[in-house]
Parts: C-alpha cells; structure tokens; sequence
C-alpha cells in the first residue's frame, strides 16, 4: 500500500494510488544522510537510518536529531529511535532483524535483533574476511556469495554461492569454487524453492533440491534482476526490462528504463 523513499534527500511515503503523501524527515541530504532498511514483513513498520553527511570538511548532525535506526509505526507514522541496532541485513518472516557484526579478532558474527525485545542471537561465526556476502533471506534460508580466503585452513578457497539455514544448517553449494566476485547477488525466489545469481554476465537460476544450472539471461553487461512470482523474474538489460520465464522467454514491458524495484524487496 506505501512506497517508502528519498525526495531530496528527505524520506517520504506515498500511497501507491497516489492519495496520500506523508514527509517524515525535514532535512535536506546536504544536512543528513538517510537510509531506508525498508518494510517488515507483516507492513507495520519501516526501517531507516539517519547520521552525519560524509563530508571531506565534515558536518555536525541537525539539533534535535538523534543518530541511528529509527522505526516508523505505519499505523500513526510516528518515529522512534531503534536502541541497540548496529545494522541491518535482512528482515525475518516475524520482524527481525539479521545484521552482521565484526569482532576483535576479525571473525564476522550473524545476528538475529528483536525490535520490540531487543534481545540478540548468535546465529553463525564465520572467519572469512568477506563473510555473509550480499546476504539475501526467504522464511529461514540463508543465500549468500561465501568467499574462503584462508581464515579458515581446512576450507577450499575462492567464491561460491550458498543456501543455508539460519544456523548454517543443511548446506547446499549451489556454485562450486570461482573467481573473486565471480559470483554476484543470489537471490531466492518468491517460494523459496529456486536461486538465481549473477555469473559475470549471465543470470543464473538453480533448483535448491537439486537440479540442472539453467542460465536464464545474457546481458551485455551485468544483468539487474529480481523475482515477481515463483517462476518469472524481472531483468534489466542495458535499459530494456524484461519478464522472463524458467524456460529462458522473455517479454519486454519497457524501455529507456535506468532502474527497478519489486515492491517489498530492497533495491
């Protein structure tokens, strides 16, 4: 029902009719960097991030700004801050937040975070340099690009795609061991049955329970894409965005198009 998004810098939501226009921040981009996390699952609450604009001469924050996430309740549109909350990865099915944290010993943490609790959870440990890379999250799968660069001496090194559980349970190697980004954005289709990933430039799509590697586009230079439905996803090529089918059938429904976004998917 709501598009949540930046008007000069400023986060705003609109209706998707277009009815309504709600401005929850004052602040121009040049006074305060604002990042959108996005919706929860069940709509009732959005996610962002407000701090200080990165300047070379540096900038002090608006008064009466508090830094850090901030959740909106869509019931009132009232805002307040989210205490404790280092960052933001996915949500869970329930609201949660999954955020990855660095340790003194440069071990990488996967943590659970109860908005409402504030509780945390442990989930995974991992020792890689670039742990949980471009971690996507459907019900209580994990699909991540795991980079192995010696942290770890017994694992095999170079990049792969990976589904898991939360806990790192059940395990499928979806890729087998490639390049330095090599592998880029695995993203979980709608039921959770499929992954699709980027292959250089080809998009790639592989049944979790065991299948052939279907490549699914060839774009001329990396593909842009996401699920719109259990068996159809978007791709954005050059400025042509397709719908394209599992059996590679793509429809075009636009030109000139810079960009997309599917609706409670982050961009």
């Amino acid at each position: 029902e709501w598009i949540a998004f930046l008007d000069g810098g400023r986060l705003a939501l609109d209706r998707t009719d277009g009815t309504q226009r709600h401005r929850l921040t004052k602040h121009s981009g040049r006074e305060l960097d604002v990042l959108i996390a996005g919706f929860t699952p069940d709509g009732s609450t959005l996610l962002f991030h407000q701090g200080e604009v990165q300047s070379e001469e540096g900038a002090s924050l608006p008064p009466g700004i508090t830094p850090g996430f901030q959740r909106v309740s869509m019931a009132d549109k009232s805002i307040a801050p989210v205490e404790g909350l280092p960052g933001f990865v996915a949500f869970t099915d329930d609201g949660d937040v999954v955020f990855t944290r660095r340790q003194p010993d440069r071990s990488t943490e996967l943590v659970r975070f109860g908005l409402d609790t504030r509780a945390e959870e442990i989930l995974q440990r991992s020792v890689d340099a670039f742990a949980y890379g471009q971690l996507v999250l459907r019900a209580d799968r994990l699909a991540y690009v795991l980079h192995a660069d010696g942290g770890d001496p017994s694992a095999e090194k170079g990049s792969q795609v990976v589904v898991e559980g939360l806990h790192g349970e059940n395990r499928i190697e979806v890729t087998g061991r490639g390049g330095f980004a090599q592998y880029q954005w695995p993203k979980l289709s709608l039921d959770g049955t499929r992954v699709a990933y980027g292959d250089g430039k080809t998009l790639k799509v592989v049944p979790i329970a065991g299948g052939a590697t279907t490549t699914l586009a060839t774009c001329a230079r990396r593909c842009r894409y996401d699920w719109d439905g259990p068996t159809t996803m978007l791709v954005l090529d050059e400025h042509a965005l397709s719908r394209v089918g599992m059996d590679g059938v793509a429809v075009t429904l636009a030109t000139d198009v810079k960009g997309f976004a599917v609706a409670g998917e982050a961009e």
